[in-house]
């Protein structure tokens, strides 16, 4: 038996008969065997935000964090929440897979550390909530989801106001 370590920490077990693995369990998740290589899949759900946290990180002027807006540019048309910074989740993977320099050069800001505070939302929270566990695979720790996302952020001021 093998025991493998991701970056964010999930250990799996890899059972092998003649070197050729045939069963894959995974603690915080699951994982499977493509030939070559072993991928691993969270079934932890992301921590959530509500409306009131991202109020308070927006009022707050030193916090430290990054509220990043998954939907598409078309999408952007509609408003987006104050500090947001796009990064659409058609360009997600490629985003994060890219150096600290180009990262900035594209994106317009400093890549985020792997224990920075990020927070992602979409249109409803259901591409934030894909984005979200997709940097926790990547050992993110700090990442959040506001599942709520712009139409709960749009709704809930509107009736503020």
């Amino acid at each position: 038996m093998i025991t493998a370590v991701t970056q964010s920490g999930s250990r799996a077990s890899l059972l092998t008969a003649h070197r050729v693995p045939y069963c894959v369990t995974a603690h915080h998740g699951s994982a499977s065997w493509n030939g070559n290589k072993l991928r691993f899949y969270s079934t932890e759900k992301p921590a959530t935000i509500d409306y009131q946290g991202i109020q308070t990180l927006i009022k707050d002027k030193n916090a430290e964090y990054y509220l990043i807006d998954v939907r598409e540019p078309n999408e952007l048309l509609q408003g987006a929440i104050p500090t947001a910074k796009n990064i659409p989740l058609s360009q997600f993977m490629t985003a994060w897979s890219m150096s600290e320099e180009d990262f900035e050069d594209t994106f317009g800001y400093e890549k985020p550390s792997p224990n920075a505070n990020i927070i992602v939302y979409c249109q409803a929270g259901i591409r934030s909530s894909r984005a979200a566990s997709y940097l926790g695979e990547l050992g993110y720790k700090g990442v959040q989801n506001y599942i709520g996302s712009w139409a709960d952020y749009a709704e809930q001021s509107k009736s503020k106001a």
